[in-house]
């Protein structure tokens, strides 16, 4: 049975067991796990100046999984104490088919700045492409991928995550 080696940071919401089942997975050519990946963005963002902290959510690892598995029902209760709407980058860790990649949201407050109360406009969230100015885009996700793939099932997740939040 894995035995917990510690948690970081202490206490708080996000916080991150690693154990000694883990420790393994640090070994060249071996798979991370969402442990080891949720402590090492946890571990950055940590130790970032304050005031680009504040700007930040990094969320969980199991985000796109809940949301492919329960939709937003299975997420719903995840902001509830953090307005995703006010932060400038929200970091989403996914692991789909034993391959890691990034999704960075940027500026999702853009998404309700330019809608009329209680409705969305009708292409609230933009996919920024390489070389396009984002100066008149609501809403950029970038993707992060080693392998170069454009991943358009996690980028319709999350933009309809986004609807549904705002």
């Amino acid at each position: 049975k894995p035995v917990p080696l510690f948690v970081y940071p202490e206490s708080g919401v996000g916080a991150v067991t690693i154990t000694t089942a883990d420790t393994p997975r640090l070994e060249t050519a071996v798979y991370l796990n969402d442990s080891l990946v949720d402590f090492d963005l946890r571990f950055l963002l940590e130790n970032v100046d304050h005031k680009i902290q504040k700007r930040i959510h990094l969320f969980s690892s199991f985000l796109n999984k809940r949301l492919s598995d329960e939709g937003q029902n299975g997420v719903r209760t995840w902001t509830e104490d953090v307005d995703i709407f006010t932060k400038d980058f929200l970091i989403v860790p996914i692991c789909e088919h034993l391959h890691w990649f990034l999704a960075i949201i940027c500026y999702p407050g853009r998404l309700i700045k330019t809608s009329k109360p209680g409705e969305t406009s009708s292409n609230p969230i933009e996919v920024q492409e390489e070389g396009e100015n984002s100066d008149n885009l609501d809403c950029i996700i970038l993707i992060f991928d080693s392998l170069g793939r454009s991943r358009p099932g996690v980028l319709n997740r999350l933009k309809a995550y986004l609807v549904d939040e705002a």
